[in-house]
């Protein structure tokens, strides 16, 4: 068990704000690469204070995740029964279940939310464009622009 706490002011407050995510950030694959320097930038944003890991076994890149995020919250990486503020539930190796808030399972790609004061879950798909710029992307962004400027060339030759 990944247990690790770091000691903030805001942590000793009743609200929590709760990440849930799966091992599959921590593989050695270009998508899960991709996928786990998005989430540590989604992360900066969040700000949680507890980070709940469903891990199959441990790994390099896991546990320095783990050494990392350590700094800013408390990370919880594996199967176990957990208490923290005033969440609480089970982690499992394929889901967590939030005392009160029910049964929620991790796809690869995405990270699950909670935020205890407004009792509040969310999930955020972090794999939606893997490219920067998608071939769909680009071809709206074209259409957009080629409609603009034949829009403003209009407006020119009423002007004139």
């Amino acid at each position: 068990m990944i247990s690790t706490r770091a000691s903030r002011a805001s942590s000793l407050t009743v609200s929590m704000r709760v990440v849930y995510i799966d091992d599959s950030f921590f593989q050695s694959t270009p998508f899960a690469q991709a996928m786990l320097a998005r989430l540590k930038l989604q992360l900066q944003q969040l700000r949680p204070l507890l980070i709940l890991i469903s891990a199959s076994g441990k790994s390099e890149a896991l546990e320095a995740f783990c050494a990392q995020a350590q700094a800013t919250c408390e990370v919880i990486a594996t199967p176990c029964r957990f208490h923290s503020g005033d969440v609480s539930g089970v982690l499992r190796r394929d889901a967590v279940v939030i005392d009160g808030e029910g049964m929620h399972r991790c796809y690869s790609g995405s990270l699950f939310c909670y935020d205890s004061e407004k009792r509040e879950a969310w999930r955020i798909y972090l794999d939606l464009f893997i490219e920067k710029r998608s071939d769909a992307l680009a071809r709206l962004t074209r259409q957009i622009e080629e409609f603009l400027n034949e829009a403003l060339s209009e407006k020119k030759h009423i002007f004139h």
